[in-house]
């Protein structure tokens, strides 16, 4: 019988550096695109003051929604308010600094004030 004699083995082994995907990257974007799509939405989010009743915060915005001028009668008609209501309610928004009157001939012009 041969004699078992001792041998060497060499193994080579070569693999490519395992390259980790670092995510704090995507992370951070992640972050920053909700911050700015809230500031986008919040910007363009215009809600009237608080310290008003039902019928003035509803001439808020709907002079808000027709870019901040209107007749006064406009006003009235569109929204179903009897004139002597939609002028008291005007006087109080005029003198909480809300809207501004513009006397034109036969017609008062309101405009919005509060941004």
């Amino acid at each position: 019988m041969a004699e078992d004699k001792p041998f060497a083995l060499r193994v080579e082994y070569a693999a490519e550096e395992q390259q980790s995907v670092t995510w704090w990257p995507y992370l951070i974007a992640a972050v920053l695109a909700g911050f700015a799509g809230t500031y986008w939405y919040v910007r363009d989010t215009w809600e009237p003051p608080r310290d008003v009743n039902d019928r003035q915060r509803r001439i808020l915005v709907f002079l808000h929604g027709e870019g901040g001028e209107a007749t006064q009668s406009t006003v009235a008609e569109e929204l179903g308010f009897p004139k002597s209501s939609t002028s008291r309610n005007l006087d109080t928004l005029e003198r909480k600094g809300y809207v501004d009157r513009i006397d034109e001939g036969n017609a008062k012009t309101v405009v919005l004030r509060y941004e």
